[in-house]
C-alpha cells in the first residue's frame, strides 16, 4: 500500500517544530518522504519513536527496526544535517517531497 504524503502537511510541521519536538505522526511522515521503506516506517512507528527517540537512535537501533545499511546510513546523515543545519535540510526534504509527490502522481496516471 502506498502512503501519500502531503507535502504542505510536512513543510508546516517540519519547517516550524525543532526535531526533538517530532510527534510520532511527524516523524512518519519525514521518514516516508525521505524513502524509508514502508515496514520499517511501521516498526518504527509501532515503538513510538517520536522526535526525541529520532536523534537519539543508533545504525545498531535501526538495524533491529530492519532498516537496510544504505537506509541506516541516509536515515543517521539526514538526521544530523537537521540537527547542525535545519533550514538548509528542511529545504532539501521539501524537494524530495516534492519529488515523491511528482513520481506518486505519475503512478495515478498509469
Amino acid at each position: 500500500m502506498t502512503h501519500v504524503v502531503d507535502p504542505l502537511h510536512l513543510a508546516v510541521k517540519l519547517s516550524t517544530r525543532q526535531v526533538e519536538r517530532w510527534s510520532v505522526a511527524d516523524v512518519r511522515y519525514y521518514l516516508r518522504a525521505i524513502g524509508i521503506d514502508e515496514a520499517a516506517v511501521a516498526r518504527l512507528a509501532d515503538e513510538d519513536v517520536d522526535g526525541d527517540g529520532l536523534v537519539e537512535l543508533t545504525s545498531a537501533d535501526l538495524r533491529e527496526f530492519g532498516l537496510r545499511v544504505g537506509e541506516r546510513r541516509r536515515l543517521l546523515r539526514d538526521v544530523r544535517a537537521l540537527l547542525d543545519a535545519p533550514d538548509r535540510a528542511l529545504e532539501r526534504e521539501r524537494v524530495i517531497v516534492a519529488q515523491f509527490r511528482s513520481h506518486d502522481d505519475d503512478d495515478d496516471d498509469d
